[in-house]
């Protein structure tokens, strides 16, 4: 999960928009994370969800968004190599895509992305502007990618890749017992003396 910190800043963000959120101090502690309005009080156990993490081989769909980061990131290095403009560029990926991923992906995607994106600024007449699917249709990237997203920045601004991939999406309840069975059961086993009125489990999801 992660630091305190950023865990104090999801509790309160969450007790901002939940009118049910207990009353009270919220108070560091451990096993629980936080109580509050005590000891004894409320106990808040916070615990990281990854899509997909349940399965047998871990999160194939995380696997996928390192790949995207390490390809968009390759993609930048070998543009920039070349060329002193900095860039802001996104991808947008194809909702199904053929297969997952892999490493050996990585290399030529990247060289494919960064030759689109050299190609298409020799004539564009914008500082921003899209790549379409019929231009990446004779590409590596025809089967992944459905869109790329450039801008021009101004000189003496840092340029980024991104893979950013954002929607709605649902989840099973059952997909998250492998997260949260494990603090229940440590929570109940230490947590009993510390905590009044239950424990609250909030996964922090990541897609």
């Amino acid at each position: 999960m992660a630091s305190k910190h950023e865990e104090r800043v999801i509790v309160q963000a969450l007790r901002s928009v939940l009118p049910d959120f207990p009353p009270g101090d919220i108070l560091d502690h451990e096993e629980p994370d936080f109580l509050i309005g005590g000891p004894p009080g409320v106990g808040i156990e916070l615990t990281g969800y990854v899509e997909g993490q349940g399965g047998p081989h871990g999160s194939g769909r995380l696997r996928d968004e390192m790949l995207r980061r390490q390809i968009a990131a390759r993609a930048r290095s070998i543009f920039e190599s070349g060329h002193s403009e900095r860039l802001w560029v996104t991808l947008h990926w194809w909702r199904t895509l053929p297969r997952g991923l892999k490493g050996t992906d990585v290399q030529p995607l990247a060289a494919a992305l960064s030759e689109v994106v050299q190609r298409r600024l020799q004539d564009a007449r914008h500082d921003h502007f899209l790549i379409e699917p019929e231009e990446l249709e004779s590409t590596r990237l025809r089967e992944w990618v459905h869109r790329v997203s450039v801008g021009r920045l101004q000189s003496g601004r840092r340029g980024g890749w991104a893979a950013v991939q954002a929607g709605f999406f649902g989840i099973d309840a059952n997909d998250l017992r492998p997260a949260i069975e494990p603090k229940e059961a440590n929570s109940q086993h230490t947590g009993t003396t510390a905590v009044r009125s239950g424990c609250w489990f909030m996964p922090a999801a990541q897609r």
